[in-house]
Formats: C-alpha cells, sequence, structure tokens
C-alpha cells in the first residue's frame, strides 16, 4: 500500500476550512476546484470592492481558530486546496505570480493583529434570561 498524497493529507485534515473557503468563494461567484481559477481568485484581491476585506476576515477567523498556529505556508496549501483542488502539485510558472499574491496577502493578515480597536477591549453582554 502507498503512502497518501500530502494533498490528500491537507484536505483531510483541513476539510471544514477548505469547505468554508469553498462557500466564501462560491457566494462571490468565484469557481473553484481547478488551477484554472486561482488567477480570479488573485484578480478579485487586487480588484476594488469588499472580496479583499471579507476574505482577510475569513483568513483571521481560521487563524484564530487555530490559535494563530497555523503557519502562512500552511495557509497557502489551505486556500489552493479550496480554490484550486489537488491539481496543483507541482505549479507551472503562469501560477507562480498568482501564487505569490496569494501569499503575500495572506502574510498581511496574519501579520494584523485579531482584534483592531485602539485600546478598548470587548467585554461579555450577559445574555437575557427572559
Amino acid at each position: 500500500m502507498g503512502a497518501i498524497p500530502v494533498c490528500q493529507l491537507i484536505v483531510f485534515h483541513y476539510a471544514a476550512y477548505i469547505e468554508e473557503l469553498q462557500r466564501f468563494f462560491a457566494s462571490y461567484g468565484l469557481g473553484y476546484g481547478s488551477a484554472d481559477d486561482l488567477p480570479a481568485l488573485a484578480a478579485q484581491l487586487r480588484a476594488p470592492g469588499p472580496f479583499a476585506s471579507d476574505f482577510g476576515l475569513v483568513l483571521r477567523s481560521i487563524f484564530a481558530r487555530e490559535g494563530r498556529s497555523l503557519s502562512r505556508p500552511e495557509m497557502l496549501e489551505v486556500v489552493t486546496m479550496a480554490i484550486a483542488g489537488c491539481g496543483l502539485n507541482d505549479p507551472p510558472r503562469p501560477w507562480m505570480e498568482p501564487l505569490n499574491q496569494l501569499y503575500v496577502f495572506i502574510s498581511r493578515i496574519r501579520s494584523q493583529p485579531v482584534s483592531r480597536s485602539k485600546g478598548r477591549r470587548g467585554h461579555l453582554i450577559p445574555f437575557p434570561l427572559r
């Protein structure tokens, strides 16, 4: 019996995040499942509008749920699996620029603090019992 490909291990371990990202992509009309979908994601990151901000929120949420232990390269793998599937093992030259743009975006998101509030801390609001 052969070893399990790395792609399948990533998909198995991060399946919930991959599905969440795919739902997010679908909500913006982005296709996913093929390496051909990667340039469209990179274009959306550069385009004006709420996509980049909303995508950043999704990524920050994933980082927070992982206790910020998920590295930038691991997040790149998760996002790549969500958008391109397992068909991007050895990316050809045309996909390198979109991958680089995605990595820079992830790095920027990862380096931002979880809370962007200035001096104010959140507090719990008691749930009404009646």
